[in-house]
């Protein structure tokens, strides 16, 4: 059956992803380390690019693939430089989102208990939007300078 609500949810695909991608941009600037600054920068556009291919039905299983591999590895750089600053708070969030990701992909990739990944997924959206806004709004430059 089709789905009438399908072009809202692309159209919101396509604004979370692009409102992502901005944000890696501009987080990279303040990590010190260039090299991460990059993998950062460069991993985090791409895979909000990939993520936002998912919407295409025939490509949706590659797309998520390609995507979360990426997304894992820019996350776990941004958490590696939270957990060098004295963001206590931020540390515990970045700890907890990045085993929930890890914990979702692994449901995702096994097919265990995929009964439960839609909760997962809604759970991990909501955090990933939290994260994010906690690090746009409640980081500078100096908490991740050595």
């Amino acid at each position: 059956m089709d789905n009438t609500a399908r072009p809202w949810a692309v159209l919101g695909v396509l604004l979370m992803s692009a409102s992502f991608g901005l944000f890696f941009v501009k987080f990279s600037k303040g990590i010190p380390v260039k090299s991460a600054a990059n993998v950062i920068k460069y991993g985090g556009v791409l895979a909000t690019g990939l993520a936002f291919l998912t919407v295409i039905p025939s490509q949706h299983d590659r797309m998520v693939t390609l995507s979360s591999v990426l997304t894992l590895l820019v996350f776990f750089y941004i958490t590696i430089f939270i957990l060098k600053s004295r963001l206590t708070i931020l540390k515990i969030c970045s700890v907890i989102f990045l085993s929930m990701f890890y914990v979702a992909a692994f449901m995702y990739f096994t097919r265990f208990h995929l009964e439960y990944l839609p909760i997962m997924q809604k759970a991990i959206f909501v955090m990933k939007i939290v994260w994010i806004l906690a690090l746009e709004y409640f980081t500078t430059e100096e908490d991740f300078r050595p």
